[in-house]
């Protein structure tokens, strides 16, 4: 939990807003200020994604209905 928060706190408000403009070099940088490594990120990010996703299923409520199908 630590090394992510450090990842979060490391990124710009917008890199926060909208993930998608995290390039290489971005990433680099954010790695450098949290003390990680660029996988880290690269790693917080993925989960974020995934929880997105989840989040849009349970929303629509695709994600239960097809849970116990």
């Amino acid at each position: 939990m630590h090394r992510f928060k450090a990842i979060i706190n490391s990124m710009t408000s917008k890199e926060r807003i909208c993930t998608r403009i995290l390039n290489n070099s971005r990433k680099q940088r954010i790695a450098k200020g949290a003390g990680v490594q660029v996988s880290e990120v690269h790693k917080l990010l993925q989960r974020f994604d995934q929880a997105q996703h989840y989040a849009k299923l349970v929303k629509k409520g695709g994600f239960f209905n097809n849970m116990f199908r």
